[in-house]
């Protein structure tokens, strides 16, 4: 498990680093190898910030340390993206990851506003996701929740990448509670033959595959 998690996260850098390559590629004209990698090693998020500019500033939770904004936007409340799937499973790290979503909420001098997706695209994929548990740690009388979009509309709104109810009346998209993984959000529903197969991610446990007929599953009311 450790050799496909570094394997993961070496993946992930080689991403990260063409993702930066490019960006590098459109902003200067002429650019060289040799101009990247001076960039790269010298320019952090925080060093291309200007307190005084009229826009928004991106920046990873590690480089907001220590800055304060106007208004805070935290991207990604998702299960598997903060935390991140590879802490899920280990308490020490979502704990570590708790701590940094606690910096980056706390940026936010007079509006504070966290999102997520209910659908993302995910290695060219599409994949339905779970809202972060952080975000149910976060008492209901200070929260004004907001929906937009089709995640705003009503759950049967037609959707390519979410089959309609199964014969069991789960669908995917469903937030369920499970007896020992407790509680996850289906991704997707396969029939085979008389069973019903879901993948359920859940908060705990990660991606599991279970069978429907033979789960004793509860729904959860959408958070």
């Amino acid at each position: 498990d450790n050799a496909d998690d570094r394997a993961r996260e070496r993946v992930e850098n080689i991403d990260a680093l063409i993702n930066a390559a490019a960006e590098y590629d459109r902003q200067n004209e002429g650019a060289t190898l040799q101009g990247f990698l001076e960039q790269v090693a010298l320019v952090s998020d925080t060093d291309r910030w200007d307190e005084k500019a009229d826009r928004v500033t991106l920046m990873t939770l590690h480089s907001a340390k220590g800055l304060e904004f106007p208004v805070v936007i935290i991207c990604g409340m998702e299960e598997g993206l903060l935390p991140h799937i590879l802490s899920v499973e280990h308490p020490d790290r979502v704990e570590e990851e708790r701590r940094l979503c606690f910096v980056g909420m706390t940026r936010a001098m007079k509006r504070l506003a966290l999102t997520y997706a209910h659908t993302r695209a995910v290695a060219g994929r599409y994949q339905d996701r779970m809202p972060s548990r952080f975000l149910r740690e976060i008492p209901a009388d200070v929260v004004s929740i907001q929906r937009s979009g089709a995640a705003g509309a009503d759950d049967d709104t037609d959707n390519e990448h979410r089959p309609p109810y199964d014969d069991l009346g789960f669908k995917n998209g469903d937030y369920v509670r499970h007896e020992h993984f407790g509680p996850g959000r289906i991704t997707s529903i396969q029939k085979r033959g008389r069973l019903t197969h879901a993948r359920i991610f859940f908060e705990g446990a990660g991606e599991r595959t279970i069978i429907l007929q033979y789960a004793d599953l509860q729904r959860e009311e959408d958070w």
